[in-house]
Order: structure tokens, then C-alpha cells, then sequence
């Protein structure tokens, strides 16, 4: 009976969202009266019917989303693990990738840099592929420009280390100064940072994040694994472990 109840109530509900349109009257199929007065009672005798309802409705939701963002870290691993215009800090030809999305402007991005850092320099055979993912506003759009402009003059990582570091806002002064303090051409970085193929590989990576239901950073990607936010070294560690484990 209770099943019954709810595939009318799901039905009753359908009707009550199609009438607001003008054809609703002429399209509206009958019910059973009695059908729709027994509905009626048993949510007024229990309304914890619609949370469940609502509840069935979200977790089939996500495991949707789920089920889509698997597949598309399938389908785009090639473009995120080893597209050429990408910059790929550690060792290039690593066992293990760890594909970061990150903002400069972005303090958990910073917050996580050293760690990333040590992780680089206790592990030789892990590469992270970084992914500029600059959605914090024009200043980050600038500083990620910057950054994959550097890696012309073969100073990406420098670039990149200093943006991180850097305590504050990162405007365009002072991604400038950074640059010169680097010894960066900085004539050439600007000319570069207006290049074709910087915003190809920005835009790239926005269609990336959008694809994979990425929305914040920092995002980590490990295998078919993805991490949204912030985690601690030792979790990142733990995945770097399986991914070789998973290979081996």
C-alpha cells in the first residue's frame, strides 16, 4: 500500500509541477479521486514520506554526478597527465602524476605549496602536472599568465614557487617586480603572456575543471582519484602509494 501511496504521491507531485504551464489543463491525465484523497491523508499522517523522497531523490543524484566524473577522468586522463603545454614540476618521467588545479590567489593553494614541495623533494619519482585554474579574479588570471609565460624563458617553476610564497595579493606590480627579481626578460614575459597558446591552455584547463565538476581549488587528481581542497601531505602520500601499488 505505502508503495503505492508514493508512486501516486510522485505522480500527483508531476501534475501539481505541470500545471503551471498554459496546455497543463488539456494535458493533465484523470486520477483516481479516492487515489488522491488517500494520498492526501497519509502525508498529512506521515509527512517523513517527502524528506525520504527528497532524500532518494539527492543520493541518486549524486551518484550520478559520481558515475559521470568517473568517466571523465577516464576519458580526459591522456589530456590531464601529459598534455605538452602543461608544466610539470618533480620528475618528468615519474611513475606516479599528481595533476594539482590551483589559483595564486587561492590561500589553501599556498597553504598546501610546501607540502607539495616536500613531497617533490623526498619522493624522485613522483611529477606534478600543474594546471593554472585561475578563477579568483583578473589578478590571478594575471599571475597564472605570468607563470606559464616564464616557462619560455625556463623559469616556470621559479615563477611558480614565487607566486606561491608571495604574501599577499598578487596584482600585476607586483607579478612584475617577482619577475624582474627572478631575472625574467620582462618585455618578453608580457609578449608572451598575451601568446595564443597561454590561453589555449587556460581555457583547456576551465573546460578540464568544468568536465571533471570542478569548482575551487586547490583540486588534486591521482589516478581515476580525485581530490577536491586541501589535505594533508600524509593523504596525498597514501594515494601516491596506491596509484604505484595499482601499477605494479
Amino acid at each position: 500500500m505505502r508503495n503505492r501511496l508514493l508512486t501516486g504521491l510522485a505522480i500527483i507531485l508531476g501534475f501539481a509541477v505541470a500545471a503551471t504551464a498554459p496546455e497543463a489543463q488539456e494535458s493533465r491525465p484523470a486520477v483516481d479521486p479516492a487515489l488522491e484523497q488517500a494520498i492526501h491523508d497519509y502525508i498529512l499522517s506521515h509527512p517523513e514520506v517527502i524528506a525520504e523522497s527528497l532524500q532518494k531523490y539527492q543520493q541518486q543524484q549524486e551518484a550520478s554526478k559520481q558515475q559521470a566524473q568517473t568517466q571523465a577522468l577516464k576519458d580526459l586522463q591522456q589530456t590531464l597527465v601529459n598534455h605538452p603545454a602543461s608544466p610539470v614540476l618533480g620528475n618528468p618521467n615519474g611513475d606516479v602524476t599528481v595533476v594539482e588545479f590551483l589559483d595564486y590567489r587561492c590561500p589553501y593553494c599556498k597553504a598546501m605549496h610546501q607540502s607539495i614541495a616536500d613531497m617533490i623533494a623526498n619522493d624522485g619519482n613522483v611529477r606534478v602536472v600543474i594546471k593554472e585554474f585561475p578563477i579568483l579574479g583578473d589578478e590571478s588570471l594575471y599571475a597564472a599568465r605570468a607563470a606559464l609565460a616564464a616557462a619560455n624563458q625556463g623559469k616556470y617553476a621559479e615563477m611558480h614557487s614565487a607566486l606561491m610564497t608571495f604574501k599577499g595579493k598578487p596584482g600585476p606590480k607586483e607579478v612584475d617586480a617577482l619577475a624582474k627579481s627572478l631575472g625574467l626578460d620582462t618585455a618578453k614575459l608580457k609578449q608572451d603572456m598575451a601568446a595564443p597558446a597561454v590561453d589555449q591552455e587556460l581555457q583547456q584547463n576551465y573546460n578540464l575543471a568544468e568536465a571533471l565538476g570542478i569548482n575551487g581549488t586547490p583540486a588534486f587528481i591521482i589516478g581515476e582519484t580525485l581530490i577536491p581542497g586541501a589535505v594533508k601531505l600524509e593523504d596525498l602520500k597514501a594515494q601516491i602509494a596506491k596509484a604505484r601499488e595499482k601499477a605494479s
